[in-house]
C-alpha cells in the first residue's frame, strides 16, 4: 500500500525504520500566521497623562480611563500582552484592563492601529479611542491589573489571551494617576477560532 501525493504528482510518502511517516513540518504562532497570511495584526501605541486626579492634593484614588476599544468586526480580536512605561522618576502606577464596560465614551480621540504587515492594506475594524480622561463608562470587570514604575519599560504577557468578539468592549484605566505620562504598546490581531480556520 502506498500513500500518494493528492495532487497527482505521483510522489509517495516515505516511512522510516520505525514505520513512521517522515515529515518536515513548519510551525508558526497564530499571530504570525494571521499577520503573514491575512494581514490582520496591528500595534496600538498610547501616550497619555491621566487627568482624573490632582496629585498636588494627594488625590491618587481616582480611576481614569485612558483607552477604549470596541470590536465591530465579525472576527474576534485577540490581545496577548503589552509593553508599558511610566515617565518621570520615583513614581508608580497601576493600570487595569477591563472588559464589558457599558455606556457611550465621552472624550478621547481616534487612534489608528498600525498594520504590522507592510504589504497589507487592511485596516483595523472597530472604535479605538485614547484620552487623558474618557468618561461615560461603567460596569466593566477587571481582567488584568499591571503595576508599573517610572523609568522602566517592561513587557507583560496576559495570563490568557483576551478575546473580544463583535460589539464587545475593552477599556484601560490608570488607577493611581501621578500626572506622569503612561506609555503603552500592545498588539491585537483578528483571528477566528482554530476550528473555524
Amino acid at each position: 500500500m502506498l500513500i500518494e501525493d493528492g495532487t497527482g504528482s505521483g510522489r509517495t510518502a516515505a516511512v522510516n525504520i520505525n514505520n513512521k511517516l517522515e515529515v518536515v513540518a513548519i510551525t508558526a504562532s497564530t499571530e504570525h500566521d494571521t499577520n503573514h497570511k491575512d494581514g490582520l495584526a496591528f500595534n496600538i501605541l498610547l501616550e497619555q497623562t491621566p487627568t482624573g486626579a490632582d496629585p498636588s492634593a494627594g488625590d491618587f484614588d481616582e480611576e481614569t480611563c485612558i483607552f477604549y476599544m470596541k470590536n465591530t468586526s465579525e472576527i474576534d480580536i485577540t490581545m496577548e500582552g503589552m509593553t508599558h512605561r511610566l515617565a518621570g522618576t520615583g513614581f508608580s502606577d497601576a493600570i487595569e484592563i477591563r472588559g464589558g464596560d457599558i455606556g457611550d465614551p465621552v472624550g478621547g480621540t481616534a487612534v489608528t492601529p498600525a498594520n504590522l504587515n507592510l504589504g497589507s492594506g487592511n485596516s483595523a475594524v472597530g472604535t479605538f479611542l485614547a484620552g487623558d480622561s474618557i468618561t461615560g463608562l461603567s460596569g466593566g470587570v477587571i481582567l488584568q491589573r499591571i503595576y508599573i514604575e517610572s523609568g522602566k519599560s517592561n513587557y507583560h504577557n496576559f495570563d490568557q489571551d483576551i478575546l473580544i468578539p463583535k460589539n464587545r468592549i475593552i477599556t484601560i484605566y490608570s488607577i493611581t494617576p501621578t500626572s506622569q505620562e503612561v506609555s503603552l504598546t500592545f498588539g491585537i490581531n483578528y483571528h477566528p477560532a482554530i476550528s473555524e480556520r
